[in-house]
Order: structure tokens, then sequence, then C-alpha cells
């Protein structure tokens, strides 16, 4: 976890952006370090859910076990076509997580929605100011003001984007034999578009980047289960195509604040996006080719690191074929469907108490921040040692 660690490295120091971090967030950093840690080593200590010391299961680790702690097979419980190999798993059971992997798989139930909630109670009141034109410019972005001088980019060019996007998003999934139904692909597209918004909104003032990856992989699991193909094509366009929005609104603020046309830093995106994703590619493609050891080693070498991967097979597999059997109410891991719901109603007693207390500043208590930043943590320090 880093406790009592030193280092002299700013790349590492300087990696959470300790100068320009607001310092709520900073304070939130710190709590979720000491709370996750007092957590984490009582519920493996003590052998809750019976998956931590006493059964021999590791104590961070986003894998998917046996009952015994060891790596569950699940390259044999799935067929070539995604779909389960139920002979296998019938003959092998359900496979296990570590307790400290299932506790932060309920903190991103909660984040999911909780962070939709926090948005629109922190924002309720501009809500309508979206469907009317104002006829003052008081309260106006004075950077917004200098900028509207230039033409916008019209409002049929997104569109036209969109459009064009959605279309290649459902041709490659069919050409690509993905396992997501049409239907699936238009509510991962509707999710990414809510999640672009609630993150967006707590990235911007908490300047504080959550990932959301897994609980819309989660959501795909329960909604459209019995593929791991088709639970990997969900989370791309349900989470990764949230990220990059979140991304290029930031870089659209950049423009507004040196005062460019709205027309070149489109275009300079277009043109960016281009030729990023062709150079992610690349690269991509060069460090499985020449890293694949390091990536497949649970530690990694410091510089390269396959916690994230295995996480990512993890709950493709779990929420792929596994999310009906396992997460549902009454089953065996329920609390991350009962923090799905949780999260909706976790927010709103701040929102009401800081209504009629403001002096206690109960609005300084933002919960989809403090479970994320628990997430991010565990991303980064997931080891498979016992």
């Amino acid at each position: 976890m880093g406790i009592l660690s030193i280092s002299a490295d700013w790349s590492l120091v300087g990696g959470r952006g300790p100068l320009y971090m607001p310092r709520s967030t900073q304070v939130y950093e710190l709590l979720a370090l000491v709370v996750s840690t007092l957590i984490f080593f009582l519920v493996y200590s003590k052998s809750w859910f019976d998956a931590s010391l006493s059964q021999n299961f590791p104590f961070m680790s986003t894998s998917l076990l046996t009952a015994d702690g060891k790596p569950y097979p699940y390259r044999q419980a799935i067929k070539e076509d995604g779909s389960a190999n139920e002979q296998f798993i019938q003959r092998t059971g359900l496979p296990f997580f570590t307790a400290t992997f299932y506790i932060v798989q309920v903190l991103v139930s909660v984040f999911l929605t909780s962070s939709i909630t926090h948005a629109v109670l922190h924002n309720y009141h501009i809500v309508g100011s979206f469907f009317k034109k104002s006829k003052t410019l008081e309260g106006i972005d004075p950077h917004r003001l200098a900028c509207m001088k230039y033409k916008d980019f019209p409002i049929w060019g997104f569109v036209s984007i969109s459009v064009v996007a959605v279309a290649l998003a459902l041709g490659m999934a069919s050409l690509d034999k993905s396992g997501i139904s049409f239907v699936g692909l238009l509510v991962a597209l509707v999710l990414s578009f809510l999640m672009t918004l609630a993150a967006g909104f707590i990235n911007a003032m908490a300047g504080f980047r959550i990932r959301f990856s897994g609980g819309i992989q989660m959501l795909g699991g329960l909604l459209f289960p019995g593929n791991v193909f088709g639970s990997m094509w969900f989370t791309l366009y349900g989470a990764s195509s949230a990220i990059q929005g979140i991304s290029i609104l930031r870089d659209s603020k950049y423009g507004q604040y040196i005062h460019l046309p709205q027309n070149l830093v489109v275009y300079s995106q277009l043109m960016g996006c281009t030729v990023g994703s062709l150079a992610s590619l690349v690269v991509v493609k060069s460090i499985l080719k020449n890293e694949r050891e390091v990536l497949l080693s649970p530690s990694g070498d410091g510089v390269f690191s396959g916690a994230e991967i295995a996480a990512f097979q993890a709950r493709s597999v779990s929420w792929g074929i596994f999310s009906r059997r396992m997460f549902l109410f009454g089953q065996k891991y329920s609390a991350v469907s009962w923090g799905v719901l949780a999260g909706l109603f976790l927010p709103v007693p701040f929102f009401v108490a800081h209504r009629y207390w403001p002096r206690y500043r109960f609005d300084l208590v933002n919960v989809p921040l403090f479970c994320g930043i628990v997430q991010s943590l565990y991303a980064c320090k997931s080891l498979d040692v016992a």
C-alpha cells in the first residue's frame, strides 16, 4: 500500500498532482488511503467472506481464484466464441474473489450510480438553462465571452460526427462477431454519455480522474450476460468512450482558455484523435511483443504491470458468464448489485443536510470521489502476494 514509503522520484511524487490538485481532493486521497488500509487488513486478517488469510487467499489480487486461493482456470471455462463451458463449470465450480477485491467491487458499484446522483444534485439549478437561451451575459465565463466573437462549430457537425462514430461501432461489432447485440451496444453508448457528464463533473471539480470501467462492465454483464467477448465490447464503448469524451471536453476547455476559435479546436481534436489512435496501436503492439513476460507477472517491473490487464480479464469472465450466478440478490457476491442501488441514494442525505445546516459543510462529503479513489489505489497496488 506504500505506507511509510519515501521516494525522491518526482514522476512518482508528483504523479497525483499535489501542486494543482484541490486541497479537498488531497484530503480525500489521504483519508481513502488510511481507511482502505485499515479495512483491507481487518477483512483479510479476520478471513471475512471465506476468502482471506485462513483460506490461503492472496491479500490484494484482481484475479479469479479457486476455493483454495489458487488461480482459477478461466480460459477453460469459456469456449472459443466467448460463451460458457457449462461442463467445465459444473465440474470445477464457480470462481472466488479475494475478500479485499470483493470490497472494492462493491465500492465501484456505489461510485457508478452515486456519481450520477451527485452530479444531478449539485447541478439541478442549471439544467433548465440548457434548454433556453440567456438574454444576459451575467454569469457567463469570461473566457467564453472572449470566444463568442468567433463562429462556433455547428451543431449539425457534432451530430454528424456522432452518427458516423455510432455507425462505425455498430459495423465493427457486427463484422468482428463481438458477441454483443445491437441493443447492448446502444445501451453501452447511452451509459457512456451519462458517465461523461457525471464523471466529467467530478473530474472538473475535484481534479481526480476516476476509473469506472469496472462498473460499466458490471452493468453490461448483468444486462447482457452469456458472452465474455460481448462484455469486453460493452466495456469498450461504455467506459472507454466516456474516458475519451472527458479528455476531449478538457481539451476544448483549454482551447477556450487561450481564446481559440472553436472550429480550430475541433479540427485539431479530429486530427489528433486519428493520429493518436494509430500511434497507440503501434505502441501497444510493441509493448505486447517486447514486454509480454513482464505483463504476465503478478507484480510487473515498476514500469510495466499486468495488474490492470488481469483485473480486466477477471471482470470480463466473471461478468460475462458468471454475472447471474454470483452477483444477483441472494447469491455469493450480491452486495455488488446492492451497491448499484445504494449508490443512487447515498449522496442525498448529505445534500439535504447541507440545505438545512449549511454551517456544518456537509456539501464537502463526496461519496463517489471517496469510492473512486479507493478503487484507484487498489488497482495501482494490487499484487498477487499471499
